[in-house]
This record gives C-alpha cells, structure tokens and sequence, in this order.
C-alpha cells in the first residue's frame, strides 16, 4: 500500500503538534506555580519567560547558526528538536524519529518536574497565604472590626488596598 505524500505531513504535524503542546503545559505549570507563589507582581514577568525561550528554541533560524555554548543550552529544550525536524520535514515526507524520540523523552522529563515544581509552589503559597491574597481567585472583600473611635467607619481591604467609609464617603 502507498502512502501518500499529505499522509505524513499530517502525521509530521501531529508529532510536532504533540511536542509542543506538552512543553506548552509544562511552561505553563511553572509560570502558574511562579505566580501562585509570588503573586501578580511578577506576572508580567513570568509572560516574558516564553519570550526568552523563543530564540533558543531554532524557532526562526537553525540552532548551528547560534554559538557553541547556546547550541548546547539549545538542545536542552525540547522544542529545539521539534522545530529541527519541522525545518527538516519541509524538505522531506520522512519523519525524523530521534529528534522526535529525543523531544518527546525531555518533554516528560520536564512536565514531571514541572509537575512537582507547581506542588511545592502551590503549597508554599497556601502555608504564607499568598494563594488566599492573589486576586485572581476572585474578588475578595474583608472587613475589619471597627474601634469605638472609629465608629461609625468602615475599613475594607479590596485587592491589596485598603479602603475606608467614613460617614458615607469611600476614602482611598
């Protein structure tokens, strides 16, 4: 039986589909763990991680254009193997299995650790409290008690921020 040409280029898409989103799940478990951890304040931080890997990853250009020490931080990243064997598929229908093999392998190796990396943020998060302060597990109010001083106000603390009603006027 002859396979056709579109075939494997369906079956190459797959395997790369595949690959990438593995390392997708895996980056993101580590920037959800980074967040849960240190909250907002670094979010936009941990977005711009994606941002570095790109270059590294022989995204745009092949990795033996990079020097020699980036080479070898390269082919520490699974998708690197992804994008050398899509570069490599346009040229041919055959499926580079070893870069696919080697992908796949790092590719487990690091959404295990990505896995444990989010449990031990996750719960170092919830022992300081910041898991209960991040607003991105919905908008909290918390009321504070009131002195006999103070009657008559109102402290909230809505999003980190403290707001006060005093005499029916919201004060920030």
């Amino acid at each position: 039986r002859i396979i056709s040409s579109s075939t494997w280029k369906i079956n190459n898409l797959a395997i790369f589909f595949l690959n990438l989103m593995i390392f997708g799940w895996t980056a993101g478990l580590i920037i959800l763990g980074i967040v849960f951890t240190f909250g907002k304040r670094l979010q936009a931080l941990t977005w711009g991680l994606i941002w570095i890997f790109q270059p590294l990853t022989a995204v745009f250009f092949p990795v033996t254009v990079l020097p020699p020490a980036l080479q070898w931080l390269a082919y520490a990243l699974p998708p690197t193997y992804t994008f050398e064997a899509a570069r490599a598929a346009l040229t041919s229908t055959v499926v580079n299995w070893q870069y696919a093999a080697i992908g796949f392998a790092e590719n487990l190796v690091y959404f295990f650790l990505a896995l444990w990396f989010f449990y031990f943020m996750w719960r170092r998060s919830k022992n300081s409290g910041q898991f209960a302060r991040n607003e991105a597990w919905g908008r909290r109010i918390y009321v504070s008690t009131c002195s006999s001083a103070e009657l008559g106000s109102v402290v909230l603390e809505y999003g980190g921020e403290e707001i006060t009603k005093l005499n029916n006027t919201w004060i920030q």
